[in-house]
């Protein structure tokens, strides 16, 4: 995704869940942001999110906590149709990390309730599941009218998902834990972050609230990777 300060770079493209886009090469301002580095980002999601299919497909159980799986899709839902982006390879991306999420709400769904220690939860896990999903559509959508940022959305959705990996290390005791997909989510934002503020550099401006964010993100992120090696 990515970031700007109000009123710059207006017409530049942005990402999520997630999580990111390149910007538009027809717009003046696409030259800020390298743009083949956020290509390998937004291809770092996508195998993210595959190999989450594959591991939950073996394992039958979510390879990314189902609060990520939600938000993520919320955001792709409302920012793949409502406002897709200008750019068709990352009009691309967007579906690719919808169609993907797609398969591991299914996966969810077929297997989450299982696992549930709740039994009202576990008598009602696709209604409360699908239900939380529309809430977060409708929530997402009111913070964009309200805000108009869905690259920072993104970001904050990518923050939170970062954090509950770190839940979900603790909770699982290692079932259904990857080091390949914390690899990638780490370098895949890391990627996006530095295209930011490479931007950001070249513009001679920043935008903090975003950088402290990314900062977040990365350590967070340093932190699942660490815990994954004990």
């Amino acid at each position: 995704m990515l970031f700007r300060p109000s009123g710059w770079c207006n017409g530049a493209e942005d990402r999520v869940g997630l999580l990111t886009a390149a910007a538009d090469a027809h717009h003046p301002c696409g030259a800020v942001v390298p743009e083949r580095l956020t290509l390998v980002g937004q291809a770092s999601w996508v195998c993210v999110y595959a190999l989450a299919v594959w591991i939950g497909a073996r394992d039958r159980v979510s390879a990314i906590p189902v609060a990520a799986i939600l938000l993520n899709l919320s955001w792709e839902f409302l920012f793949a149709f409502w406002r897709p982006p200008a750019s068709r390879a990352t009009r691309v991306l967007y579906w690719s990390w919808l169609i993907l999420d797609l398969v591991l709400l299914v996966e969810v769904l077929w297997w989450g309730a299982a696992a549930e220690p709740n039994g009202f939860i576990r008598d009602h896990h696709a209604t409360l599941v699908l239900g939380a999903l529309g809430l977060l559509v409708g929530l997402q959508w009111l913070v964009y009218r309200a805000f108009g940022q869905k690259e920072l959305q993104a970001y904050v959705v990518n923050l939170i998902m970062s954090a509950l990996f770190i839940q979900m290390y603790f909770a699982r005791h290692g079932q259904g834990l990857s080091l390949s997909i914390a690899w990638l989510k780490f370098l895949g934002t890391g990627a996006i972050s530095v295209a930011n503020v490479s931007g950001w550099i070249r513009e001679r401006r920043v935008f903090r609230g975003g950088l402290a964010i990314m900062v977040a993100v990365a350590l967070l992120d340093a932190l699942y990777v660490a815990l994954l090696y004990r």
